[in-house]
């Protein structure tokens, strides 16, 4: 999938306008550590962008064991974090999906470019190439300090309830 970087200056990132409490009120279900998302910072339905954030913070439970001494937020954890702001765009463009649980159907062209460590904000900017009531695909940037930090594709998918042990795959 082939898109344009989110330019970020064409948007006001100085203001939350989704707090992370709201994202997790009405579109995630995660919690405790798994609450990624610290806020939203745009949201354009119509262009389907949204741009969050996530600030990497010292007591994170990462930060004393990847790497000791040296702390660098995982990789895994920022892809999780890319694919919880792509779901606020998703459920925002595509309502259907509201209310169910939005899982992983997998992850594309994923590279690393930079370092996270604690202290940092990780600007999260993400742009839906697809978006059905079946699943979306999203194109995901990670920026910290307006460098890119990491890029990916990810592929959502609603799940049904009553679905435990089957493939994500075979619900598409």
């Amino acid at each position: 999938m082939e898109l344009e970087q989110v330019d970020l200056s064409q948007y006001n990132l100085s203001k939350i306008i989704i707090t992370k409490e709201e994202v997790y009120r009405r579109d995630l279900p995660h919690t405790y550590e798994f609450q990624l998302v610290d806020g939203i910072l745009a949201l354009d339905a119509a262009k389907k962008i949204v741009i969050g954030f996530h600030d990497a913070r010292k007591d994170e439970f990462w930060v004393k064991g990847h790497f000791p001494g040296n702390p660098v937020m995982p990789g895994v954890l920022l892809v999780e974090t890319a694919a919880q702001t792509a779901i606020v765009a998703y459920k925002e463009v595509v309502p259907e999906v509201r209310g169910k649980l939005v899982g992983f159907g997998g992850v594309d062209n994923t590279r690393f470019r930079g370092i996270v460590r604690p202290g940092d904000r990780v600007i999260i900017a993400c742009n839906l190439s697809q978006s059905t009531t079946r699943g979306c695909k999203a194109r995901c940037w990670g920026y910290v300090k307006d460098q890119l930090a990491f890029e990916c594709d990810i592929f959502g998918v609603p799940v049904p309830a009553g679905t435990h042990g089957q493939s994500l795959t075979t619900l598409r």
